[in-house]
């Protein structure tokens, strides 16, 4: 079967990896100065639609004023050719069965993100009209490519907030050992004549 070539301007989303490549190929292609596009489709099957929405999410939260326009469909594929890798550890595999490959439906979303409303059906059921504008935190494209190995936190700016409370838990129950000590201390201390439990009963 002969591939069909993607749109310059298509994101394909794979349900591995994390989600700041796809962000800044987005952002170039919509704020670059050079041909910019006036719209990106972010296109992902099962486990990856969880994250073109995560994607879509934090574009329309940092470049304001972007329309999005939801789709989900199915498709019809053969089981063994979409994931080849389970099918190879099958150890009841018999490579001579002749048996037809299985048939599964698999769920697509995408999501096309627009810079302007115009030719959109603002009353598709998949419409969404763009963020209020103080719900924005807008960042440059600079800003936006230049940080694809953070997904958020201070440096990045992406907004994943798991960082805000997971080194300050590490601290809190002992890092490098200080908490541990600490704890010592309390239990211990001075105890070692026992004067700390009844001094000289």
């Amino acid at each position: 079967m002969q591939k069909t070539q993607v749109p310059e301007n298509e994101i394909r989303v794979a349900s591995r990896g994390g989600i700041q490549g796809c962000i800044s190929r987005a952002a170039d292609l919509l704020l670059r100065e050079d041909e910019p596009f006036d719209s990106v489709n972010i296109r992902g099957a099962g486990d990856a639609i969880s994250k073109v929405c995560r994607i879509a999410f934090i574009l329309r939260w940092r470049i304001p004023g972007l329309h999005q326009l939801n789709k989900i469909f199915s498709t019809e594929i053969d089981e063994d050719r979409y994931d080849d890798r389970r099918r190879r550890r099958r150890d009841d595999r018999d490579e001579d069965d002749d048996e037809e490959p299985r048939k599964r439906r698999l769920i697509i979303m995408e999501v096309r993100l627009y810079k302007s409303d115009k030719d959109l059906d603002v009353n598709d059921i998949g419409y969404q009209g763009p963020l209020p504008e103080d719900q924005v935190e807008e960042l440059s494209l600079e800003k936006l490519t230049s940080h694809r190995g953070n997904e958020g936190g201070d440096r990045g700016g992406y907004g994943n907030r798991r960082r805000s409370y997971g080194d300050g838990g590490r601290r809190r129950y002992g890092g490098g050992g200080g908490g541990r000590r600490r704890y010592d201390d309390r239990r211990g201390g001075d105890r070692r004549g026992g004067d700390r439990r009844g001094g000289d009963r």
